[in-house]
């Protein structure tokens, strides 16, 4: 009786560490897949930020831990975060080297903003765009006349 008691104590505690496995392979396959995902993001920002070259002001309190006695923080070109402490000190951190719960909180935070000054920009494209077309359309008399044949 101890000696079944003993081979069924065996058999679960093997299916016990096959589940182990199979969970930790999946938490490592999970983790590639966050790691992956971070460093596009990433790249997909430093474009952004690249393209719209303005500094993006983030809230210092919602960076929480490891940011302690924060005055300002904002996030830069080439994704990195510079954070102004309450005693004058500067710290430029790249998002690469955060915590990806940081990296996620701070994408979310600086979105709305990147997608306004996209926006600004867009709208003053198209102003711009709008007025050479006027220009263009007020030139081509000109254009006509010296195409004419009755030009000097």
């Amino acid at each position: 009786m101890a000696m079944v008691a003993s081979l069924e104590n065996r058999q679960i505690m093997i299916e016990v560490m096959e589940e182990t496995q199979r969970t930790l392979s999946q938490l490592s396959e999970l983790q590639d897949l966050q790691r992956n995902y971070i460093t596009r993001l990433i790249e997909n920002l430093k474009i952004l930020l690249a393209y719209i070259n303005e500094t993006i002001p983030l809230n210092a309190i919602k960076l929480g831990c490891p940011f302690h006695n924060i005055k300002e923080a904002c996030l830069v070109r080439e994704a990195q975060l510079i954070i102004k402490t309450n005693d004058g000190k500067m710290l430029v951190q790249p998002l690469s080297e955060l915590e990806a719960e940081k990296i996620i909180m701070i994408i979310e935070e600086s979105l709305p903003t990147i997608n306004r000054l996209i926006a600004a920009k867009k709208q003053i494209l198209e102003e711009r765009v709008d007025l050479l077309e006027h220009f263009l359309l007020m030139m081509n008399p000109v254009e006509n006349f010296y195409l004419s044949k009755d030009s000097f």
